[in-house]
């Protein structure tokens, strides 16, 4: 090789670690002085939907069906997103649109079938037409996360891990466990938290509970396993942090018997059945 040849190539080395050097300090420092960050998930294809399109700060995805008529996208967020939502109807929001809770006071602007409004941080909306509140209505739910920074991977030692996919099992907590549920996991099953303690249910992935209920009779309210999207019995000490749990069939969404000791934070439950608007629960004796 010649002397230009390896001057050459020191050179090309040089540049490229200078600028990966660069590119390092400036994200730090952008991360360091509070830039927003934001974390899209995958929906998987067995349970997306174009029925809405949603865009956050200009990156577009489906949304998750999650029963009868709703819909909903879970992501995670910092600081402002800016939202854009696309109806497949052109005509979906000729008759308006309400983004709730009121307080927040986002009106959006409309162009045809698309609205687009800004967020400004963590929070949960529901987005709606003029009268559309009832079981039969069209309903969109965005749910805007803090950002996780447990540091939780599929290679953290002592946690069950349920990676971003589709998974059908009913899971059986265990005392001592850490169940993560990554965003964009989607379990079809319950989470049975049966005679427990000192369990961490962490992450942002959803639940999705279609049991064999008769549509037309009531037996949701039947105190037991896999027949609730989420069942706790003389449980205690028991950490929910951030999952969504979807309730498809006819039963109580969320049951406890005889627990105490029971954190929930940032939880979103949704419940649609044509034949059920009122999926409730049981009391118990604490909950934070």
């Amino acid at each position: 090789m010649s002397h230009f040849s390896a001057s050459l190539n020191d050179l090309i080395i040089r540049l490229v670690t200078t600028v990966w050097i660069v590119t390092t300090f400036f994200t730090q420092a952008a991360y360091a002085k509070g830039v927003p960050q934001l974390r899209m998930y995958h929906v998987p294809a067995e349970v997306s939907s174009s029925h809405f399109r949603v865009s956050l700060n200009g990156r577009s995805t489906d949304v998750l069906h999650a029963a009868t008529s709703y819909y909903l996208l879970n992501f995670d967020t910092s600081g402002p997103v800016n939202v854009s939502v696309t109806a497949e109807d052109p005509h979906f929001w000729d008759s308006g649109v309400e983004v709730r809770p009121t307080r927040f006071g986002i009106r959006p602007a409309r162009h045809g079938a698309v609205i687009s409004f800004t967020m400004a941080g963590p929070s949960k909306l529901t987005i709606t037409r003029p009268g559309d509140h009832f079981a039969d209505a069209d309903i969109l739910f965005l749910f805007a996360n803090p950002i996780d920074h447990s540091g939780i991977t599929a290679s953290t030692p002592n946690v069950r891990y349920y990676e971003s996919g589709i998974h059908r099992e009913n899971i059986d907590a265990n005392s001592g466990d850490t169940i993560y549920l990554a965003g964009g996991a989607v379990i079809f099953g319950s989470l049975n938290l049966w005679q427990v303690e000192n369990v961490h249910v962490l992450g942002t992935g959803t639940i999705i509970y279609d049991g064999p209920q008769d549509p037309y009779s009531d037996t949701g309210w039947i105190h037991k396993k896999n027949w609730h999207c989420i069942v706790m019995d003389d449980a205690y000490n028991i950490e929910l942090d951030g999952i969504t749990c979807i309730t498809r069939s006819r039963s109580w969404q969320v049951q406890m018997k005889d627990s105490r000791h029971i954190g929930m934070y940032n939880i979103k439950v949704i419940g649609g059945n044509p034949n059920n608007a009122n999926q409730d629960g049981v009391a118990h004796r604490s909950i934070v």
